[in-house]
């Protein structure tokens, strides 16, 4: 099922937000790719709610977003609050940057152009390797 919405979503971008994907910094190329509900070269299609931890599968819980270095980042602070010393599972709450919209511009407040209704459009906010090093440590236990 997930490989099926993630081939629909993937479609959905590719001719209704066709100015978004510009702005997300996706090629002509890429956007060729996308309308036939495929991945261009380092972006994927990631759920802002994992599945274990309450997300769905649709088009509300993804985003398209460049896999170096935002979607290694977000995993990364995901990655350090679950692995304890020992590379065991801490069993505690997860804290997890969620982008906004349904492309991912990084380094931009400018609204995006797609969909129809507002709470449909895509928003453009950055996340930094600074800003996920902060919200690190405001949730680090003890703080």
């Amino acid at each position: 099922m997930l490989k099926k919405t993630t081939r629909d979503f993937l479609k959905l971008l590719g001719y209704s937000f066709t100015n978004d994907l510009r702005s997300a910094g996706v090629s002509e190329e890429g956007i060729f790719y996308i309308k036939k509900g495929k991945l261009p070269e380092n972006y994927t299609v990631h759920l802002k709610y994992p599945l274990d931890y309450g997300g769905r599968i649709d088009f509300d819980n993804m985003v398209l977003i460049q896999n170096r270095p935002f979607h290694d980042l977000i995993h990364a602070y995901i990655d350090q609050q679950l692995l304890g010393p020992n590379g065991s599972i801490r069993p505690r709450q997860l804290f997890v940057p969620v982008p906004v919209g349904k492309i991912y511009v990084p380094f931009s407040g400018i609204t995006g152009s797609g969909g129809k209704n507002k709470q449909d459009r895509s928003v453009l906010a950055g996340f930094t390797q600074s800003a996920l090093a902060e919200i690190a440590m405001k949730n680090m236990p003890g703080r």
